[in-house]
This record gives structure tokens, sequence and C-alpha cells, in this order.
């Protein structure tokens, strides 16, 4: 079973208690962290963007449970050097969006508070949690702790910093510089999209037609023996 429903909704299969034992790779959840290390150019805003973008082109859906899509940003972590010029932005062209903040980040802006609970949270909602950090090892060890392993990403032209970050974050798919939107066995060009494990055996990340697949080898001989 491919199940591609939320984690209550795969763990109801029996995954946890063994009240029902069948073969599952599940496609949980997906808390996605976009960290932003340097303003760049306007592209950086355009991912940060990309999430309200997609729900005003289909406004039907913005109340439904699954309007965000596992792949979109549930969290947002700036870095402490650009907080002060980015995070206005961030509230000015994000305006129907729910922010919520750290302390930090409520020093810069004037949003709800979020607690803990929040940086663990899938909202399948307009929400957004905030958190400041001082640097890149703040931010993995952030998003390791609070993760659900599915898709993170790094806004930066630092070269160093982005091949950390994609080192050190234990997610199915790291991005540099690019949407985690693109999540997706189809856009990986697997052909059907069939889910997205957030687990490391058999299949992690998108899956195509080719990961639902197992291997059986054939032997021919005429007596050999090892």
């Amino acid at each position: 079973v491919c199940d591609g429903g939320r984690a209550d909704h795969w763990r109801s299969c029996g995954t946890d208690d063994g009240a029902v034992p069948l073969p599952l790779c599940g496609q949980a959840h997906g808390e996605l962290h976009p960290r932003l290390r340097a303003l760049g150019d306007s592209r950086v805003f355009q991912i940060l963007s990309r999430r309200e973008e997609l729900l005003q082109q289909r406004p039907q859906l913005s109340l439904a449970p699954d309007a965000p899509g596992l792949d979109a940003a549930e969290h947002l972590l700036v870095d402490r050097a650009v907080a002060g010029e980015f995070l206005p932005m961030v509230k000015d062209a994000l305006s129907e969006v729910d922010l919520r903040g750290d302390e930090e980040t409520r020093k810069y802006i004037d949003i709800a508070p979020a607690t803990d609970e929040d940086f663990d949270t899938e909202y399948d909602d307009l929400i957004l949690s905030i958190k400041v950090v001082n640097d890149t090892d703040q931010a993995i060890a952030h998003i390791n702790r609070h993760s659900t392993h599915h898709s993170e990403a790094i806004l930066t032209d630092d070269i160093a910093k982005a091949k950390l970050f994609t080192a050190s974050v234990d997610s199915a798919a790291v991005y540099v510089n690019a949407s985690t939107r693109f999540t997706d066995g189809g856009e990986f060009g697997f052909g059907a999209e069939i889910g997205i494990s957030t687990q490391k055996l058999h299949a992690r990340g998108p899956m195509g037609l080719a990961e639902l697949t197992t291997i059986k080898y054939i032997i021919n001989g005429d007596g050999q023996i090892r």
C-alpha cells in the first residue's frame, strides 16, 4: 500500500500497533523549512511567494485540508544578518497569510507569536511560521529537530553554506535556490507520481513506478559451486 494521506491516515493502516499487517510506504506529511541566508535578487522572493501564488490561482481550494500540498512551505528560517531588511518584505508580500514568528522575528515585524508546536505543525492552510537564526548551523539543527524529512531549501549565494546545508539536512529532497514545489515524481522525470516517501528504505523521496518494483535473479548453471 502506498498511502498518500496525512500521518494519522497512514497510521490507521496499522503501522503503529500492527492491527493490519500491510506492507506500507508512507507518504506521511511535509513540513518544509526554506532557509534564507542572503537576499540575492528577485528570484529569491519569488520562491518564497510561490505558495501564496498557487493558492490565489486556485482559491476554491484555499480552505481545503490539502490545499497547500505536501511540498508547500510551512516554516521560514531567516539569517539574522538580513532579517531587518527581509522580514518587512515578507509581511508586505504575504498579506493574506497568517504569519507567526518567534520572539526575535517579532522585533522586526508585528505578527502573532509562534510556539515550538508551530514548528512541528503541518498547517494545510495559509499559515507560515518564521524564526530568525544566527547561522547555517543553527538552521540545520532546527530543521533536523522539527522536520518530517520531506523537503527543505536554502536560498543563498554562498556555495560553501549551500554545500553544508545539503550535506547536513536529513531530508529526502534538499534544494538550493529553488522551490520545494518540485518535489514530485513527475517533475523528477519518474513518470507517474506515486508518492513521496519520507522513509529511507527501500524508496526515499519522490517515487515513480520503478520504485514499486523489486528484483528477482534467475541464475542458470551447469554444476558450478562456490
